[in-house]
């Protein structure tokens, strides 16, 4: 390895990530032992400036070490990225002077794990349409709908979600970041059998 491109992950926790792979798929289970020495190498920082406490990773960076993370355990690299990919876009934007994403980075430097709930059956224009609702409502907006499919189930801490909104001056597609951890009645069982 090239000592002058920074690196995250290490041989020997990427060789135990590769050990575990045929185990998770076999078992239909989140990879829990994975996430765990991934947040212990504070791999889901990569992103975050450091700054706000995380790595500051460049784009290059992150993408050569998820590639090595995906040549070992495909799934984990995939719901990881999704992680990566927020805390990323938050960071690019910060740097740019849009401060308007800061509370991300600060909420990420703490720990917290970011993902996406925004599959839906018969979309496949996630991002740019919904088939849920998003109603404007006083501070913001209430989302309606089913999502089929959450990235990081088990373990996130904001999840990102999308609705239509139909009614307002400006209709389209809204995208909240909200908390409703500390509101579902989800168990940790419950949730690794139904997302990556």
């Amino acid at each position: 390895m090239d000592a002058s491109v920074r690196s995250v992950l290490s041989d020997d926790l990427l060789e135990r990530c590769a050990q575990r792979a045929a185990g998770y798929d076999r078992e239909n289970r989140f990879f829990f032992e994975d996430f765990d020495e991934l947040r212990e190498a504070k791999y889901l920082l990569a992103a975050v400036p450091t700054e706000f406490g995380g790595l500051g990773l460049t784009l290059s960076e992150i993408c050569r070490e998820q590639r090595r993370l995906a040549r070992r355990s495909a799934p984990t690299a995939l719901a990881t990225n999704m992680h990566l990919g927020a805390t990323g876009v938050a960071a690019e934007l910060w740097r740019k002077g849009d401060r308007s994403q800061v509370w991300m980075l600060e909420e990420a430097g703490r720990g917290a794990v970011f993902a996406y709930g925004h599959a839906e059956s018969g979309n496949d224009l996630e991002v740019l349409y919904s088939s849920g609702r998003a109603e404007r409502v006083e501070g913001g907006y209430r989302f309606f709908g089913h999502k089929n499919f959450g990235t990081l189930s088990p373990v996130w801490t904001w999840l990102n979600i999308y609705g239509l909104d139909t009614a307002s001056s400006r209709p389209g597609t809204r995208s909240a970041c909200g908390r409703p951890r500390a509101r579902t009645r989800f168990s940790r069982e419950r949730l690794s059998r139904i997302g990556t």
